[in-house]
């Protein structure tokens, strides 16, 4: 894949997450402004070349993007950016609970409690939005 169609199937992969209007979006945007090459490398090779692969689903690759983030610490603005991805492409609430619930023997309650409130603030907004 070249690297035009490799930033289009980034923005098609943003786009299939969050839609139209969303954190990614606006990451890019920011980002462009900051450096053009950081925002390409964002859309390119993260959404357009890991995020295309065939052997995962979407809601499969946010439920492993969100123990990630979970475990790194620290990295709250993109773990609410994912949880709100993973419902809009049909994860449950109470699939991203048992995954981040899952993390905790592994890595601790400090950071397990982090990622939930970080991800339960998503949620509640998710479905305050649905009512």
């Amino acid at each position: 894949m070249n690297n035009v169609n490799r930033y289009e199937k980034g923005i098609e992969n943003i786009t299939k997450l969050s839609g139209e209007q969303s954190t990614f979006h606006d990451v890019k945007g920011i980002l462009k402004d900051i450096s053009p090459r950081l925002s390409d490398l964002f859309v390119s090779f993260a959404f357009g070349d890991v995020y295309s692969g065939e052997e995962l689903t979407l809601q499969q690759r946010e439920l492993l993007t969100i123990s990630t983030l979970v475990t790194q610490g620290g990295c709250d603005l993109q773990l609410k950016a994912h949880t709100e991805s993973a419902l809009k492409v049909g994860c449950t609430k109470e699939e991203i609970i048992e995954t981040i619930i899952h993390l905790s023997p592994y890595i601790g309650f400090p950071r397990v409690l982090n990622g939930m409130l970080a991800s339960h603030e998503v949620i509640q907004k998710f479905e305050d939005d649905a009512a």
